[in-house]
């Protein structure tokens, strides 16, 4: 196992552990220690820009210019494609985490998406809500089935993976080395619960910030947002541009290989 905070946090488990049984003298600290352990341990599973677990790629502190713009859980038939149009109009290339289930349904957008030069990643095979409890095998299996889903639409694999709603676990890391992907999080997002939250889509325009991988979604869980969604994505572009900042793809900002 390599040297990492979740490594450094077994062997000092497995300590507090040893110490809760053979040191009675000692038990009340060791409770104590084993309790603040699960905290650290919940606090690296939902918090993906911990590296808890390994590493992962959040964005580019020491950047001035460049910041990327990332799409989740499309595509979406009424939503992705307008997206597509804007980002046209703007002259602008992002990247798409699409969800497999949803480019085998819909593989004319994703192929539309890749067509117009934007990145193609991958958002697992299924938006599932237990998608964290999946030991080694079933993340490679439903990653890997992902990967040839999109490999089929697009003609090449997708090598960057970003994890359902951004949980993360011990074996994400173990499946994503042996499927040579990386693993993408984000520095910037407004907590929109995927286009959910009405008042949050205004703070769009405040994610134009140099070195960011700004987290954005193009599903349409709610129909009467999308104006509101589309409006505050132009507003977004616009302060981008008036920043004089320049969005690229992910993969161009991070310097990691998009597919393979």
């Amino acid at each position: 196992m390599p040297i990492t905070p979740f490594f450094i946090w077994v062997l000092t488990y497995a300590v507090c552990s040893v110490a809760l049984l053979f040191a009675p003298a000692f038990r009340s600290a060791m409770l104590c220690a084993l309790a603040l352990h699960i905290a650290v341990l919940i606090w690296g599973i939902v918090n993906i820009k911990s590296r808890f677990f390994g590493k992962v790629y959040c964005g580019m502190p020491n950047e001035r210019l460049k910041l990327a713009l990332t799409f989740d859980d499309g595509p979406d038939p009424n939503l992705t494609s307008d997206i597509l149009d804007i980002l046209n109009t703007f002259g602008v290339k992002a990247t798409f985490f699409i969800i497999g289930n949803r480019a085998r349904t819909y593989p004319e957008i994703v192929k539309k998406a890749y067509e117009a030069g934007h990145c193609i990643a991958c958002h697992d095979l299924k938006h599932g809500a237990f998608s964290n409890f999946r030991m080694t095998e079933g993340i490679f299996r439903d990653v890997s089935a992902a990967q040839r889903i999109i490999k089929a639409i697009i003609g090449t694999t997708p090598l960057l993976y970003r994890p359902p709603v951004g949980l993360m676990n011990p074996h994400v890391h173990v499946a994503l080395a042996r499927l040579n992907m990386t693993c993408i999080g984000w520095s910037g997002r407004v907590r929109d619960a995927g286009n959910r939250r009405v008042k949050t889509l205004y703070s769009l325009p405040s994610l134009a910030k140099p070195g960011s991988v700004v987290l954005l979604h193009d599903c349409l869980p709610i129909p009467e947002n999308k104006k509101i969604f589309l409006a505050q994505l132009e507003k977004l572009l616009l302060t981008i541009k008036e920043k004089g900042l320049r969005p690229v793809r992910v993969d161009e900002l991070l310097n990691v290989k998009a597919y393979g």
